[in-house]
């Protein structure tokens, strides 16, 4: 085999078989444009308020969280973003506002980790947060019953719009 091919095969390999990115929640950068998308499939907007380096809030965005958008029930149901509280990436806030993810958690007046919020379109809340990693055996049901009041809240708003 030539030197060449030696350093065209692997980039070859990568042109024919590109590796696959895990689904997953995506960081929140744009939740103007994310509540603009979720009035049109009305659904809930799912926001996990997370930390560097705390361990409950890997295993419930690992758990939960990331599993979310492939989930065969909730997936098309919810739109799922991740705001790191110890972070200054910038994002958009529901008011179009431009921020950082440290700020817009200490607006939502966010002070423990892990914390799943569920918004409607304009940024109100439609359900109970998540707070903590709680009871692991459990943590499913609360999700699914949360989504499912989001999502009610939604439908219920929209009804009473028409």
């Amino acid at each position: 085999m030539s030197s060449r091919a030696k350093y065209y095969l692997p980039l070859l390999g990568l042109l024919l078989f590109p590796p696959t990115l895990a689904a997953g929640a995506s960081d929140a950068q744009d939740l103007a444009a994310d509540g603009r998308q979720a009035a049109e499939s009305k659904t809930p907007i799912v926001v996990m308020f997370s930390a560097d380096h705390c361990p409950y809030c890997e295993q419930v965005r690992r758990d939960y969280i990331d599993p979310l958008p492939d989930h065969p029930q909730y997936g098309r149901r919810v739109m799922v973003r991740i705001v790191t509280t110890d972070s200054d990436f910038t994002l958009t806030d529901f008011n179009g506002v431009e921020t950082t993810h440290t700020h817009f958690a200490f607006d939502q007046g966010v002070s423990l980790v892990p914390t799943v919020r569920f918004f409607g379109v304009n940024g109100e809340r439609l359900a109970p947060d998540l707070v903590g990693a709680m009871l692991p055996d459990f943590y499913l049901d609360y999700l699914e019953g949360a989504i499912n009041r989001a999502t009610r809240k939604l439908e219920q708003a929209s009804i009473s719009r028409d």
